[in-house]
């Protein structure tokens, strides 16, 4: 690993790579496994077994902290029911289960094992990239759920108020990025919020945050119902230097606005002087805050650099960033992943969603993902709509208030690709058009229009 190199969420907790144990029918699978994962940075499974008996005695003759278990045991019981056993006789081992399962049965999967203290389900075949993505991820929330436990009891177990520790296993920030502006970065934080909101098939605790400069634009496309807004620089009273943690009444009290629908949000700053208030501390503090007090907290970022947007895009489970398909804002937009890439930010957490996808263009959507072929293009792309300009117009949310147009139907399908296990799966499913879990990079770069 060069010096420049970030330290992985794997190798941070256990300052090298984890030892794995993989239990599986098919062991010409789990021999391939075993070869694979040799020389992997991150995780190498030791051994494969087929026995339950073998893996429990294997756990600790190897120091093993990883099992995989195949869910297509064969014999009388699941992979599910023999991961819960294991996962319950050690609870400092991270369990994770294998599935063949398609689609929406494995998203059901995936519920039933996390329900019973299995970490997460990954679906067979996968990378060893996507499964360090997997654990990294979860590493990482766990990390960041025990520094506000801690921050909230003063590392004595109990929180202040008497209030019960709020449960945050599951929940998601997501930071809405551009490479510029007007790309329509601030229409897709405010939609995807809103949608999740309103989601038919779950009741989804929703958060919108906007970091923009001078006021942004999140109060205007929510409409007249935001005119009196709490601002991300009113937590400054409650929240100085040094405070990451405040009591979850008193946020929900006086430092955010819930709008009728029963989404919370919290409008930017409103003037310069306000905004260069917004401190990496302030950033922390807040969506810190908000992620342990909801299922999903979405974020509108600035098409900047700062240190506050890289502190969010730190903090975030998942990075979107939106771009439209002309020359000068894939080149913006692959220099802004870049220079992200840089600065340390997790690229295995970042989506590109092309929005206001001509049916014609000069520049298809295959050509765009070739551009950006070194990063995951989600499969669903938001079509050209009048429908996002006229419900603009009237100070109305297209997924509110045309939850049928082109774009609203391809945003579903977008977030039930991004943000997995909610339920958004099924508020998607039936709308036509092109799933997608992700486009697969091409195999061959190739010099676009001059982008490269």
């Amino acid at each position: 690993m060069s010096a420049a190199e970030p330290l992985s969420a794997i190798r941070a907790r256990f300052g090298t790579a984890m030892r794995g144990v993989v239990l599986t029918s098919d062991h010409e699978w789990g021999d391939e496994l075993v070869r694979e994962y040799q020389s992997n940075s991150d995780i190498r499974f030791l051994v494969q077994t087929g026995s339950e008996d073998t893996l429990r005695a294997a756990i600790p003759k190897y120091g093993a902290n990883l099992v995989l278990v195949d869910h297509g045991l064969t014999g009388n019981e699941t992979g599910l029911a023999v991961a819960e056993r294991v996962a319950q006789a050690f609870p400092k081992v991270q369990v994770y289960l294998a599935s063949t399962e398609p689609g929406q049965a494995l998203v059901a999967l995936h519920n039933a094992a996390v329900s019973r203290g299995i970490r997460s389900v990954i679906g067979r075949p996968f990378t060893s990239e996507a499964l360090v993505t997997v654990v990294s991820s979860i590493l990482t929330h766990d990390q960041q759920a025990q520094d506000m436990l801690l921050a909230q009891t003063g590392g004595g177990g109990r929180v202040g108020g008497g209030r019960r520790p709020l449960q945050t296993a599951g929940s998601h920030l997501v930071a809405v990025a551009g490479g510029k502006g007007g790309v329509g970065k601030s229409q897709v934080s405010v939609n995807l919020a809103a949608m999740i909101r309103a989601c038919p098939t779950a009741d989804i605790a929703t958060a919108l945050a906007d970091l923009e400069r001078y006021a942004g634009s999140t109060h205007l496309l929510l409409g007249p119902t935001i005119a009196e807004r709490v601002r991300i620089t009113d937590w400054l009273a409650m929240a100085p230097d040094g405070v990451h943690a405040l009591d979850p009444g008193d946020v929900r009290d006086s430092l955010i606005q819930e709008l009728p629908s029963g989404l919370h949000v919290l409008a930017a700053p409103e003037c310069i002087e306000d905004h260069d208030q917004m401190t990496t501390e302030l950033v922390t503090t807040v969506l810190n805050n908000l992620r342990l007090m909801h299922t999903v907290t979405v974020v509108d970022l600035p098409a900047e650099t700062t240190e506050p947007v890289l502190t969010a895009m730190h903090l975030a489970t998942v990075v979107v960033l939106v771009t439209n398909l002309d020359k000068p804002t894939l080149n913006k937009s692959r220099a802004f992943l870049g220079e992200m890439r840089q600065r340390g930010v997790d690229m295995g957490k970042v989506w590109v969603l092309f929005n206001r996808v001509p049916a014609h263009g000069l520049i298809s959507v295959q050509d765009a993902a070739n551009v950006l072929s070194e990063y995951r293009v989600c499969g669903t792309e938001l079509p050209e709509d009048p429908e996002v300009q006229r419900t603009r117009d009237l100070d109305q949310v297209t997924v509110l208030d045309a939850p049928d147009c082109p774009w609203s139907r391809a945003l579903r399908r977008a977030a039930a690709d991004i943000l997995p296990g909610l339920g958004l799966e099924l508020s998607a499913a039936g709308v036509s058009g092109r799933r997608g879990g992700g486009r697969s990079a091409p195999t061959k770069k190739r010099k676009f229009l001059g982008l490269f």
